[in-house]
Order: C-alpha cells, then sequence, then structure tokens
C-alpha cells in the first residue's frame, strides 16, 4: 500500500499491485507533511501544518487517537473542582 498526503488535507490510499485508489479521506486542515505506515500496515500516522498527529485505522480510515490538545482541554474540562479554595 501507498499512501500520499496531499496539499488539501486529504490522505489517498493506492494499491502497489493494482495501482488503484483504494481509499480517500480528509485528515487534517491543510498540508499534510508526512505519513507513516505501522510495521504491519494497520495503522497510519499522519502529521499536518495543522500542527496536529493523528493515528488512523487502515482498513476503516478511521481516527484511533485525537489530537492531543483535544485531549489535554477534555481532561482540564472533566478536572475535579477544588471545594477548599
Amino acid at each position: 500500500m501507498l499512501g500520499i498526503g496531499e496539499l488539501d488535507g486529504q490522505i489517498k490510499l493506492w494499491s502497489r499491485a493494482s495501482q488503484n485508489l483504494l481509499a480517500k479521506f480528509h485528515a487534517h486542515d491543510g498540508e499534510i507533511d508526512g505519513l507513516i505506515f505501522s510495521a504491519d500496515g494497520s495503522v497510519l500516522i499522519s502529521i499536518g501544518k495543522d500542527q496536529t498527529v493523528k493515528l488512523w485505522q487502515v482498513m476503516s480510515q478511521k481516527q484511533i487517537v485525537e489530537d492531543m490538545q483535544q485531549i489535554a482541554s477534555r481532561q482540564q474540562q472533566q478536572a475535579p473542582v477544588d471545594s477548599e479554595a
């Protein structure tokens, strides 16, 4: 499989054997700087100019892990309020 990151934030996954487009999905707001496949090819890491790094399940094109800023923001919102302050 070959992955190509586009200037518009799209990722295209191609079959190397058949040279057919297997999937196309929106991954980032703007240009993609890099793509890295896991050793077994089941996970794709994408790095975007939008300053995010995302993990994708290759077969479903579903994001595995949220942007770290989103996770940190959610954790801050869920933090217990100190009632003794």
